[in-house]
């Protein structure tokens, strides 16, 4: 999770497979009064995806991520019983990140990077330094 000073915040690849651990991302932004404006996958394995419904659930955010990692989404249950990790799958809107583009969130933004492995796509992102 990323967060400004204006206490906006995005959360990023949220793993939340057990019920404490989404309650521990609850309290924390319920205490420090933050407030999620996106919900990001730099890539879609099992321990990145894993708290994407809850997410969306409580704060209504839908799921940004690169479109080449959309069959790796739709896969990630098949993936998880195999791993002896059942989990009930991310279900709502996808917007997919653009290359070179920007997430903004409050007084703050990432630039979107691609990086390309042997397997698939996947997307980072990179701080920009805010200026005045």
């Amino acid at each position: 999770m990323l967060s400004d000073e204006k206490d906006a915040c995005c959360i990023i690849d949220p793993g939340c497979y057990f019920g404490n651990e989404r309650a521990i991302l609850e309290e924390y932004l319920e205490q420090e009064r933050l407030t999620p404006e996106y919900l990001l996958n730099t890539h879609c394995h099992l321990d990145h995806v894993f708290g994407n419904k809850f997410v969306h659930d409580t704060w209504n955010l839908p799921l940004h991520l690169h479109e080449n990692e959309k069959p790796v989404l739709e896969n990630a249950p098949i993936s998880g019983l195999e791993w002896g990790l059942p989990f009930e799958n991310y279900r709502g809107p996808l917007v997919f990140l653009q290359v070179g583009g920007v997430v903004k969130w409050g007084e703050d933004e990432l630039k979107i990077l691609f990086l390309r492995d042997i397997l698939r796509a996947a997307s980072d992102f990179i701080a920009r330094p805010r200026t005045s």
